[in-house]
């Protein structure tokens, strides 16, 4: 059935006073739920991040975000051209989840009902716990900054085998814009998403003039990382709200490997398009890879966390003159050992 505003204010609502009367209790005894973790990005945008899903799901696994919203007024684009100040909402319905298949996608496994997380990096980062599928070790990390707008999926993969594990991973979506979801802009320049773009974004359609739902930036890669993954399988249509995309990777035996996506949410399609294009090519001091050590850094497999050259130092005058003097000195020196 076609969601309205009041219907889906109320919602929201509903869900943001269930998340803050069980955030303290998850810290203080473990309770989890759907969208018991909560976490607010710089622009005021709240995600609402599964714990310890323990029920069957495809969208709404562990780690996935059940909901993010705004927790004010926005100044939101119309189908004018316009804005208007309002709470965009509704986001997500189970954002990130994913699932891993060993055998080229015959038989998929989830990566759910693993545990309560756990929280680090002064509490923007959720961290998931080690699930094993077959010969892999799969764990999540999700992480918000406070300084900057989106949420970072970083799944980690051990190959624990004794040869190369041939992967894939399939992200799985529900953005809560059913059949008015559409696609607006790609990294390719159109609204056809395939597996050479690295990002897309999208919105809930407008109903009259306005939108209720932020719009959603959407980076599924940034280069080619340490093991060249690739995003072999993509769907992502306007009228469905259910993207997936798969990432395929070869694992050596004993190897880790990080596989990344991004999202964002912005009050303007133009603002969501130049944050995608921003995170695909963010490099590894900027605020997109925040929060990672060097290490898992290089185990990135579908970005090129590129690290930024060495600065020159800027020598002064006076320091010039020394060098200037110094060498004097040894020209000196040598025409002097030349004359005996």
């Amino acid at each position: 059935m076609p969601k309205n505003s009041t219907v889906r204010l109320v919602r929201a609502g509903l869900v943001a006073a269930l998340a803050v009367a069980s955030a303290p209790l998850m810290a203080a005894t473990g309770t989890t739920s759907t969208g018991s973790i909560t976490l607010i990005d710089a622009s005021g945008l709240e995600y609402y991040i599964n714990d310890n899903i323990t029920f069957a799901t495809t969208s709404s696994a562990s780690g996935a975000a059940s909901e993010a919203s705004y927790t004010h007024a926005v100044a939101a684009t119309t189908s004018m051209g316009g804005t208007t100040m309002s709470t965009l909402n509704d986001a997500f319905d189970g954002y990130g989840s994913v699932a891993v298949s060993t055998d080229g996608g015959g038989t998929w496994t989830s990566y759910n009902d693993n545990g309560s997380a756990t929280l680090e990096d002064s509490g923007r980062e959720a961290v998931f716990n080690t699930q094993t599928i077959g010969s892999l070790n799969v764990w999540r990390k999700v992480y918000v900054p406070s300084g900057d707008e989106f949420i970072r999926y970083t799944t980690f993969i051990t190959n624990t085998g004794a040869s190369t594990a041939s992967v894939q991973m399939e992200t799985l979506n529900n953005l809560g814009s059913d059949s008015n979801t559409i696609v607006r802009n790609s990294s390719s320049g159109d609204a056809t998403v395939t597996t050479a773009d690295s990002w897309a974004t999208s919105m809930q359609n407008y109903s009259g003039s306005t939108s209720s739902d932020p719009r959603i930036c959407h980076v599924f890669k940034g280069g080619s990382g340490t093991m060249g993954a690739t995003v072999s399988a993509m769907t992502f249509v306007d009228g469905d709200d259910n993207p997936t995309w798969t990432y395929s990777v070869d694992i050596p035996a004993g190897e880790t490997v990080a596989l990344i996506h991004f999202a964002s949410g912005q009050e303007s399609i133009a603002a969501a398009d130049a944050k995608c294009a921003e995170l695909a090519a963010a490099g590894s001091s900027s605020a997109a890879f925040a929060a990672m050590t060097a290490t898992e850094q290089a185990e990135v497999a579908n970005f090129a966390v590129v690290t930024a050259p060495p600065a020159i130092p800027l020598v002064g005058p006076w320091a010039l003159a020394l060098l200037a003097a110094g060498l004097g000195g040894v020209g000196a020196n040598r025409a002097v050992r030349r004359k005996q």
